[in-house]
């Protein structure tokens, strides 16, 4: 564009940041709580010394003990409806109804 500024995007990338499946997304979600008190210490210590592990849509092998589950379970009941996992400083975007 003649006369005006614009970006140079020459060589960004923009795209999921999932690189590796061992550390991202859920791996990191508890401890990520955890450390903004989204969860209780309790819940977060149960999680940990029973070596429970989940994974994004079960790409890799999860816990399948009852404790790992039900501690799965009440951390996401405690926070899947209002914590944005992008933007943990952000709300949920409403959807528009009707």
């Amino acid at each position: 564009m003649k006369g005006k500024e614009g970006y140079n995007l020459k060589g960004m990338l923009v795209g999921n940041g999932v690189a590796d499946f061992n550390i991202d997304v859920s791996p990191s979600y508890v401890p990520t709580l955890y450390n903004f008190q989204m969860i209780p210490k309790a819940l977060y210590d149960t999680y940990n010394a029973n070596k429970c592990f989940f994974s994004f849509n079960g790409v890799l092998p999860e816990s399948n003990t009852t404790i790992c589950i039900d501690t799965w379970e009440e951390i996401n009941s405690l926070t899947t409806a209002h914590v944005n996992w992008y933007d943990l400083y952000r709300p949920i975007a409403k959807r528009p109804t009707g």
